[in-house]
């Protein structure tokens, strides 16, 4: 569902968020099918700027093992994308906050910060490569937690729209 208001300046989607239980190590995932809401909301009213959000809450309803814990968390990913010029921008989009509803259940909050680019050349597909830092400003109950990461990305668009 989406719903578009303001001259269409900000719309917000509703539907559901599914999680597949396909690690193979117990400390690469967390063992349990989920399923539960997603809201999603953008705003693109100020010029050169597009604010967001994503907002998930999977609920755990079977375990690949009968030691894997029940999960319940609430995962938030805001999203800021500031047009520079000529094609460059600045995002913080790859940042997502967790809170864990169950006791001893993993508190996450990272942010990022990156720059990225998007070329659009006549007759060829539109490019967009970015980069951006991530920076764990806290974390509890977390036992696997990397306190800095650099993402690394290219989209290639294809078809109309060009």
């Amino acid at each position: 569902m989406a719903l578009a208001t303001g001259g269409n300046r900000s719309q917000v989607g509703l539907g559901p968020t599914f999680v597949f239980p396909t690690a193979t190590s117990k400390l690469a995932g967390q063992g349990a099918w989920q399923a539960g809401p997603a809201f999603a909301g953008v705003y693109t009213g100020v010029p050169r700027l597009l604010v967001g959000f994503l907002l998930q809450n999977p609920i755990s309803f079977a375990y690949t093992s009968p030691n894997r814990r029940s999960q319940n968390n609430l995962a938030f990913q805001p999203v800021a994308l500031f047009n520079l010029w000529d094609g460059w921008y600045l995002r913080s989009a790859d940042a997502t906050w967790i809170y864990g509803w169950r006791p001893h259940s993993p508190f996450l909050l990272p942010l990022s910060l990156g720059v990225g680019r998007v070329m659009v050349h006549p007759g060829l597909p539109t490019l967009n490569f970015y980069v951006a830092a991530e920076w764990m400003a806290y974390h509890q109950d977390a036992p696997i937690a990397s306190h800095w990461s650099v993402n690394f990305g290219v989209t290639i668009g294809f078809g109309k729209g060009q």
